[in-house]
């Protein structure tokens, strides 16, 4: 006879061990194969999906006016030769929006744009962002160019927009076309969100009063030490009442957070000091006030004549896009969850609805 098969006592124990581990998985895989097919067969329905933190903070990063710039002689014939590109992103969204053409031709609201930009920022990053250009110009909206980019940030700690630009591959799909070459490089640079103090200039009096060393600590040691109070320990608490830096009276003190801060007063007391410093700015010739909240900023797709002049903030209006504070996460995410449409349209309107009064500035 042959070699006959031996098995030791030692393997069959380690397969009977393998089978005991698997049998539960299969039976669990029969189970959703067999529920899968009581429901007809096909895929689950589509789930919401937004875009993480570090998704949104691309998207700001892209979010506004560029120009483009073909940086070979062959590319400067080319039709998006200082074109300006309009970048957009839906709030939490994930997909990449907007126009390409000349400046004049994009903000009249009449004409329509030449391209259109068409992308996402699925597995994007700021080492490559990609979207094509559909020609608006053809019936069937080709797509006839795409970009693929390389973000540069100089304030990348920070995320706010000053001196950001693309730089990668501008690639010609429309093979029909043989007057340009496939690939150009190209970059694109982005226009500087426009800081209200450059529209409005303060009085010098009063600018000097804002940036002083001594008002900037000690606005930020009032705030600091009202929201950080329930966190202290005793002896801090005794130091800051010897110098007389509690938050309201001595060994009755309202903290701004904590388990009482809704029943303690301290929301009058941040009403009252921030209504007394209004009145010193009043003093110092401070600008108008603001009639009503600013807008969020609009979407190119719906609006791009306002989105254009939202980042230009000709009337000095515009609240700045978020921005980052290094080391500091939960600050971060909490000044972009303030300056979100969210937040616009369930609390600021809510607040100004209630609140506003015919008197713009404190008595």
């Amino acid at each position: 006879m042959g070699d006959r098969m031996k098995l030791s006592r030692r393997a069959l124990m380690a397969g009977a061990v393998v089978a005991g581990a698997l049998a539960p998985v299969a039976y669990k895989g029969a189970f959703a194969a067999k529920k899968w097919w009581a429901e007809g067969g096909t895929p689950n329905e589509a789930s919401q999906q937004i875009a993480d933190v570090p998704m949104q903070r691309l998207g700001n990063l892209l979010r506004g006016v560029w120009t483009v710039e073909l940086v070979t002689p062959t590319g400067l014939n080319s039709p998006l030769q200082g074109a300006t590109l309009l970048l957009d992103v839906g709030e939490r969204g994930r997909g990449l929006r907007g126009y390409v053409d000349d400046y004049a031709k994009l903000v009249d609201s009449q004409a329509t744009p030449h391209y259109q930009v068409l992308g996402d920022l699925v597995g994007a990053s700021e080492g490559e962002v990609r979207w094509r250009l559909l020609d608006l110009s053809r019936p069937r909206r080709m797509a006839t160019y795409e970009f693929v980019a390389k973000l540069s940030d100089d304030w990348a700690r920070f995320g706010v927009d000053k001196q950001d630009t693309l730089t990668g591959t501008l690639r010609r799909l429309d093979l029909a076309d043989s007057s340009e070459p496939l690939e150009l490089p190209f970059t694109a640079r982005k226009q500087d969100f426009v800081e209200a103090r450059d529209r409005t200039p303060l009085d010098p009096a009063l600018a000097a009063w804002v940036i002083a060393p001594q008002h900037r600590v000690a606005h930020q040691l009032w705030h600091t030490v009202r929201d950080k109070w329930h966190l202290l320990g005793e002896d801090r608490r005794v130091a800051l009442r010897t110098l007389g830096w509690q938050p309201g009276p001595k060994e009755s003190e309202r903290g701004a957070r904590g388990k009482y801060k809704d029943q303690n007063g301290s929301g009058i007391d941040f009403l009252y000091m921030h209504r007394h410093m209004l009145g010193i700015a009043r003093t110092k010739n401070a600008p108008p006030p603001w009639q009503h909240f600013p807008l969020p900023v609009p979407m190119a797709e719906t609006d791009r004549v306002g989105f254009i002049r939202y980042f230009e903030n000709a009337h000095g209006s515009s609240a700045p896009p978020t921005w980052l504070a290094p080391e500091d996460e939960a600050y971060s995410i909490g000044v972009a969850r303030i300056k979100s449409r969210d937040t616009f349209f369930g609390n600021f309107q809510v607040w100004e609805s209630r609140f506003a009064t015919h008197s713009t500035w404190p008595a």
